[in-house]
């Protein structure tokens, strides 16, 4: 019997034995017997005497037991059965090929105490074990009640319709959630507890393609303008006065309306007794030239002008008669 250091010291002070022992190991396929029901499960076969030591010892049940090698290697396990021979331990062959060891070489195996499971979360190796089986939440819950102890990072075997499928155990974590090296699958009177499973993807199945977001469709953005009248420019922002423009019937091509309308010339009305005045003294009032009409000098071109009346002038006070120039018939 011997007794380890650290949690196991502490565990013997309260009064719990731990037992330690070194063992050649050997895989199933050296059992004289029932090496398919231990290659099946997550149990190991020790001496017989080794059960009569350990019946004069204060242990937990129940018995749990961790595996180490000499290179630092450690897997946990349960007990099927006290059997092999005398300084022999007989491992299930997926146990044996984690540890890396070979056919008689040297263990230590001592018990412990493992905290009891709430969640593991596994990892099948073929996508088979996914597809192939309509139900393998629960082809897997009827086979762990063989692994009574569920070791991290290990990978256990599971065998289903003349097949074996490999199984990564991932996490786990005890009741309070908690992670840790170790579990305990079974409770204090050895019947199986409740324990969450989660499935990984399958390690030969690819992962799904991620689709890349969608992408706004480039428009092409006309180059950034500078100056006064642009938004965020140095000068600031300015409005030119919108210049309304009345719609015109003109057609197209036609002269533009916009231009000021040329002035019409005036139409020539009618001046009553219009010409020059004549006087009977046959002198030419001032201000008219003979042959010459006035110009009415009214700005109403409605209101005709008056014709003037001579004015016998002041300085001829002597009639004369026929008075002018005279003028032929030829």
């Amino acid at each position: 019997m011997f007794f380890g250091n650290g949690p196991a010291q502490q565990r013997a002070r309260a009064g719990i034995d731990v037992y330690v022992q070194h063992f050649a190991a050997f895989s199933g396929a050296f059992a004289e017997r029932r090496g398919d029901v231990i290659d099946s499960g997550g149990r190991i076969l020790l001496p017989t005497e080794c059960l009569r030591q350990m019946a004069n010892l204060n242990l937990v049940y129940p018995l749990q037991f961790e595996i180490k090698t000499f290179a630092g290697r450690s897997v946990f396990a349960g007990v099927l059965e006290f059997e092999s021979q005398a300084g022999q331990a007989i491992l299930p062959r997926w146990m044996f090929e984690y540890l890396q060891l070979q056919p008689g070489e040297t263990v230590r195996i001592g018990t412990v105490a493992l905290p009891q499971g709430g969640l593991v979360k596994l990892r099948p190796h073929q996508r088979a074990f996914v597809e192939a089986i309509s139900d393998p939440k629960s082809v897997l819950e009827s086979h762990l009640k063989h692994h009574p102890v569920l070791t991290r990072n290990s990978t256990i075997v599971l065998e289903y319709l003349d097949r074996e499928f490999s199984i990564d155990v991932v996490e786990t974590l005890d009741t309070s959630g908690k992670s840790v090296k170790a579990i305990s699958t079974v409770n204090h009177n050895v019947t199986t507890m409740e324990l969450k499973v989660e499935f990984d993807r399958p390690k030969d199945m690819p992962d799904s393609p991620v689709k890349p977001p969608p992408q706004a469709t480039a428009f092409p953005v006309a180059p950034q303008q500078q100056g006064a009248n642009v938004i965020g420019g140095q000068a600031g922002v300015q409005f030119t006065p919108l210049a309304f423009k009345p719609p015109t019937l003109l057609p197209s091509g036609s002269p533009s309306s916009s231009a000021p309308p040329t002035a019409e010339p005036p139409k020539p009305t009618f001046v009553p007794f219009g010409g020059g005045g004549r006087s009977l003294t046959g002198r030419t009032p001032a201000g008219n030239t003979p042959g010459v009409g006035s110009t009415p000098t009214s700005s109403n071109p409605s209101v005709s002008a008056t014709p003037t009346t001579p004015q016998p002038s002041a300085a001829s006070d002597k009639f004369v008669a026929f008075h002018g120039a005279g003028r032929s018939m030829r």
